[in-house]
């Protein structure tokens, strides 16, 4: 599992921290109102493809 902070540095560190927050909030509620097997399967991939955007050594850190 990923922590929070990462000494990594990716696109992420130049993002306001509240916008990341927002982010977060909305994608958590989200998450919530998804019941089908096939839409939560997508989400996990959108966190994959999130990931892979920190690029190689994040990835691997992450992993």
């Amino acid at each position: 599992m990923i922590s929070l902070t990462s000494p990594i540095e990716t696109w992420a560190h130049r993002v306001p921290a509240g916008a990341k927050l927002a982010a977060l909030s909305v994608a958590t509620v989200g998450l919530f109102l998804l019941d089908d097997p096939v839409s939560l399967g997508v989400a996990v991939l959108a966190v994959a493809a999130l990931t892979l955007t920190g690029g190689r050594d994040f990835t691997r850190a992450a992993a």
